[in-house]
């Protein structure tokens, strides 16, 4: 009796260790996917920031040739 309980709770050790190295497994692709999109999103904020400030530049620009074109002086 003694012998089979103490097989028996090897096997569960054994699933049990094999089922949390397939979690981690599973759990450390999935921060590999995450850095990877942290990454692609990063570069998008910078090239989507770029553009922000170009088109401020072009706008104040064409402000500042309305606003002149509009002053008496």
């Amino acid at each position: 009796m003694f012998v089979l309980q103490v097989s028996e709770l090897r096997r569960d050790a054994e699933r049990s260790k094999k089922e949390y190295l397939e979690v981690k497994m599973l759990a450390e692709e999935e921060v590999i996917l995450l850095r990877q999109q942290l990454v692609a999103l990063r570069t998008a904020l910078r090239q989507s920031e770029k553009e922000c400030g170009e088109i401020r530049t072009q706008l104040d620009a064409e402000v500042h040739v309305h606003s002149n074109e509009l002053s008496p002086f």
